[in-house]
């Protein structure tokens, strides 16, 4: 341990040396042996505004380090069939491209992968092609971001995923520099933004900032649609149309961080019950709470499965206390439920009480619950219906009662 701990003081030496000569503000280190976490030790400052020091908890912007994740992607979707390698991305971009130069045509995923389609890293379109594709190598950005569109629009995501997706871009781009922002969060927005992306799962991907400039784009966009489709009607419809694609277009984003948030709670509540019955058959066979919920992640493909496992990881590698890991998972979700259940169990693991009987009385709540609300919606479903129904049905009713009447009229002028 002695040795150890001498590393540590001699790499944390070479550290500051380094962040000195490199003007690095911050630094995290971790050290492990044997797969094992050692020690730990922190360097510099988080926020030079307000001069906080860099935590265990603290984020830092992974930047292209994401490049090798992506490509690794890619090369699953290939295997599966979903991507080919050498078909043209042109064949499956949607939209403008972000070069007017033909040669890009034969651009593939990979010459994206391997930095070859001759794309600059960043810039504004249209953008120069600085070799044909497959015949040189510039490190490019803007290639990857294309690819990214590319398995968007092949995987088929919806609506509100590629309106969530253009607000996370916007977001890194802005906090790494590479655009300028144009729009500006208010004290509201900054505490909608709090809650909801959080709940969203989108907490560090999307930002007040990025959120915003995504919000302005958007109402741009359908605002400048909404006009063209009334141009060739009147001035006024024109006017109208474009106020309210304005409005349609900011309240757009609003909404799909919202529909993400509810998709999540509905995914929660259908596997609560599950999860909590598994680490209470864990705790009652003498397993330790965090080994029970190990066993879960484990053995079931959720997203409360996943999300449980990246909670667990963090206090495992000792980033956070595991009562903060556990509240914070909680705050992912929109569910009254999982946080009194989250609550329970970090009173519980504190003072040492039997945690197996309100682990299991919780999980028949929680399916009360989901079956209740089932049979609410099925409830809701026929009352629904009279819309629409009610809708169409209407006009042909009144054609064939006022029909022969109306055709009757003509006839005798």
């Amino acid at each position: 341990m002695q040795i150890e701990r001498t590393r540590l003081i001699t790499a944390a030496q070479a550290a500051q040396a380094s962040m000195a000569e490199n003007k690095v503000p911050g630094l995290a280190m971790a050290f492990f042996s044997g797969g094992e976490q050692v020690c730990a030790e922190t360097l510099g400052i988080a926020d030079s505004v307000r001069n906080l020091p860099v935590s265990m908890g603290t984020h830092f912007e992974a930047a292209s380090l994401t490049k090798p994740v992506f490509a690794y992607l890619v090369l699953r979707l290939v295997e599966a069939g979903v991507l080919r390698r050498d078909a043209p991305l042109c064949e499956s971009l949607p939209g403008s491209l972000p070069t007017e130069d033909p040669r890009f045509a034969q651009a593939t995923a990979a010459h994206v992968l391997s930095h070859g389609t001759g794309l600059p890293n960043w810039g504004a379109a249209p953008l120069p092609l600085a070799f044909a594709p497959g015949q040189g190598f510039r490190y490019s950005g803007t290639g990857y971001a294309c690819l990214q569109t590319v398995v968007e629009h092949r995987t088929g995501r919806r609506l509100d995923d590629r309106l969530l997706a253009v607000a996370e871009t916007a977001s890194r781009r802005l906090a790494l520099g590479a655009a300028a922002p144009r729009a500006r969060a208010s004290a509201r927005t900054a505490r909608w933004c709090a809650e909801h992306v959080k709940r969203a799962g989108l907490a560090g991907r999307v930002t007040d900032a990025g959120f915003c400039e995504t919000r302005r784009r958007a109402s741009c966009v359908v605002a400048a649609c909404g006009a063209v489709l009334g141009v060739p009607f009147s001035t006024e419809l024109a006017v109208a149309f474009g106020v309210a694609g304005a409005a349609a277009g900011r309240a757009s984003l609003g909404w799909a961080v919202r529909q993400r948030e509810r998709q999540r709670a509905d995914e929660l509540e259908r596997h609560l019950s599950e999860m909590l019955e598994v680490v209470a058959l864990g705790l009652r066979s003498g397993l330790s709470f965090d080994r029970s919920l190990q066993l879960y992640a484990e053995h079931f493909d959720t997203l409360l499965s996943r999300s449980c496992a990246s909670a667990q990881r963090q206090w495992s590698l000792g980033l956070v206390t595991r009562e903060q890991a556990l509240r914070d998972l909680a705050a992912t979700f929109d569910s009254p439920l999982f946080a009194r259940v989250v609550e329970n169990v970090v009173r519980s693991l504190r003072f040492g009480s039997s945690l197996a009987e309100s682990l299991e009385a919780a999980a028949a709540e929680a399916r009360t619950q989901f079956r209740s609300r089932k049979q609410e919606q099925v409830a809701k479903a026929s009352v629904k219906m009279m819309v629409p129904t009610g809708a169409l049905m209407l006009p042909a009713m009144l054609l064939l009662v006022l029909g022969p009447v109306l055709l009757e009229l003509m006839e005798g002028f």
